[in-house]
């Protein structure tokens, strides 16, 4: 039986509204309810006022504990109810929706022939990382200068935390 009802987290400008809209079949109406925190509630709630509709949602994984792996198999999310497993939907495998649009298996799957050439989206890929990661690494990079100059001011066993605090001041 379909879904009639689709919860997910963020609100209706959010990516993953947006993406979960062009993707749910007709007749399921996604509904964003914000943060996660309350979610369980808010599913089964609606379940309980509207028992004939088929209520889930899909939530993402951020903040959760599980680093486990993508092993590409949909991700059962439940609840303990009065010592019983309930089903209230789904976990993305990744820690969150847009996770999966830097994957370019995913992206041809999810697109089909609307899907840009693999070799050309792994290159638009490797652009983007490299211009995200090159202010990073320069940050990082003088970061590290100022320690080992700092290591060198206050000698091998000095403080430089402590050097560096007092030249602050």
């Amino acid at each position: 039986m379909p879904v009639n009802t689709l919860y997910c987290e963020g609100d209706i400008q959010s990516i993953d509204v947006q993406v979960l809209l062009k993707i749910v079949p007709d007749g399921c109406v996604v509904k964003p309810i914000g943060s996660k925190h309350g979610f369980r509630q808010r599913i089964l709630g609606a379940r309980d006022i509207q028992p004939n509709m088929i209520i889930a949602g899909i939530k993402d994984r951020d903040f959760d504990d599980d680093n486990s792996k993508p092993m590409n198999t949909p991700h059962e999310w439940y609840a303990a109810l009065k010592n019983q497993q309930v089903p209230l939907g789904w976990y993305w495998e990744r820690k969150e929706i847009e996770n999966y649009l830097i994957d370019p298996k995913v992206v041809k799957f999810a697109l089909g022939n609307k899907a840009p050439p693999i070799d050309k989206y792994k290159t638009a890929l490797d652009k983007s990382a490299r211009k995200i990661a090159r202010p990073l690494l320069e940050s990082h990079y003088l970061v590290f200068r100022i320690q080992i100059r700092l290591l060198t001011v206050g000698g091998k066993n000095g403080n430089w935390a402590t050097f560096f605090l007092k030249s602050v001041d």
